[in-house]
């Protein structure tokens, strides 16, 4: 630990402390240890004051002598971690993986992206631990992780690597192994803009109706002709009329409870969220009770790549399952449902994220033009001018904003 010693002839502190490289080092300080010295330097610049402004001086010189000597002690001991075992990767980020992401199935995953940062990455640059790794140093393991994975999209590489690698570092310095997060605000820009994800119109929810209940599937020679499986139906009624997400539309018939009208999804997160059966759901939860259980047997990337196939068999391939939420969000909106209520419905923490969603139709603006007319030219805007929004039932608080459609 850092400490004063003194030096024949001298009248100074000198300080031992241990660098950054773990170098002993014995350097002179500015504080005086003599004071007979201290007064004599100082006593012409002071116009030499009384003995009670000396003692309050000399007091002083002392005090900043001792907080310099515990600044550097605590400088020596964050270099000492974090050019020490203690501070190495293999040393507590795995712990620290398990504590922080305790769900299994998060926990694999994160783990999973460590063991290729720190084997693909972090050992073949020598980024032994978290100090090594300054910004300079990130954006080349970027450019590597890049190259080694040149399929990985932008989305993915910030949510999967930059994002959980940001709460890594931020426990390192918490840990005083490092002193800055490079990876604050750091985010990966892609070179393409995003595509442009619209809601399904009423003709395209006719033609995947159409197609999930017909017997012979659609397409070229190349495609299997058996009709599609039957867990994509219930699926794809949960998306349209509950704005679920594809994962949450597997689903255990323990999570239906027809009794009271509830059902329970699995969200991101895996977090619980109940919400009321929609009217125009409620036979596909049945189904699902009946067959016990939807897609449980189904891997997680089928679940979505069925779907883009059938897409593209029926010349929808600029739509995805995802836009499904976007539809049941989108004609919520076109109903008139308070914001509030649509987002506790689809599971929207935030009303930004929530407007991201609701995406308008150029020919629905012609609505607009609609409405205002009736409203300007009669008493009252007519049911029947707002085209093709759902009716209202005054004894159905939920199937009113939804989409009438079903197969």
């Amino acid at each position: 630990m850092a400490h004063f010693f003194k030096q024949k002839k001298s009248p100074y502190y000198y300080i031992s402390y241990v660098d950054s490289n773990g170098k002993r080092l014995r350097t002179a300080t500015r504080f005086y240890h003599d004071r007979k010295a201290w007064e004599k330097a100082n006593a012409r610049r002071w116009h030499y004051p009384k003995k009670v402004a000396l003692d309050v001086k000399w007091t002083k010189e002392q005090t900043n002598a001792e907080l310099f000597r515990l600044e550097t002690a605590s400088n020596e001991k964050r270099s000492a971690l974090s050019g020490g075992q203690a501070a190495h990767w293999d040393q507590w980020v795995p712990n620290f993986i398990r504590r922080r992401w305790p769900h299994k199935a998060t926990h694999n995953d994160t783990l999973r992206m460590w063991m290729f940062v720190y084997g693909e990455i972090f050992i073949p640059k020598e980024i032994e631990h978290p100090a090594q790794l300054t910004a300079e140093a990130w954006d080349i393991c970027i450019d590597e992780i890049q190259r080694l994975k040149p399929n990985i999209g932008i989305d993915s590489l910030n949510q999967t690597y930059v994002g959980k690698l940001r709460i890594i570092m931020h426990e390192a310095v918490k840990r005083e192994y490092c002193s800055i997060n490079p990876l604050i605000d750091y985010r990966v820009r892609g070179k393409k803009r995003k595509k442009m994800r619209y809601p399904f119109d009423d003709h395209e929810l006719d033609l995947i109706w159409t197609e999930l209940n017909a017997p012979v599937r659609s397409g070229s020679k190349h495609i299997s002709k058996k009709p599609w499986p039957r867990w994509m139906i219930p699926s794809f009624a949960l998306g349209i009329y509950h704005g679920a997400r594809i994962k949450a539309t597997r689903m255990h018939p323990k999570q239906i409870n027809l009794r009271s009208g509830m059902v329970v999804f699995k969200e991101k997160g895996y977090a619980n969220h109940e919400v009321p059966i929609c009217p125009l759901a409620l036979p596909y939860f049945e189904e699902i009770i009946r067959n016990k259980g939807n897609a449980l047997d189904v891997p997680d990337k089928s679940l979505g790549g069925q779907f883009s196939h059938m897409f593209k068999a029926i010349g929808l391939d600029n739509h995805s399952f995802h836009d499904t939420r976007r539809t049941c969000i989108t004609r919520m909106a076109l109903a008139g449902i308070p914001e509030q209520l649509a987002r506790r419905y689809v599971n929207h923490s935030s009303s930004l994220v929530h407007d991201i969603y609701i995406k308008i139709k150029p020919d629905e603006i012609i609505k607009v033009a609609q409405g205002l007319k009736a409203a300007f030219g009669g008493t009252h805007l007519p049911l029947e001018n707002q085209g093709s929004l759902p009716t209202i039932q005054a004894d159905d608080p939920i199937g009113k904003f939804l989409p009438e459609k079903s197969p």
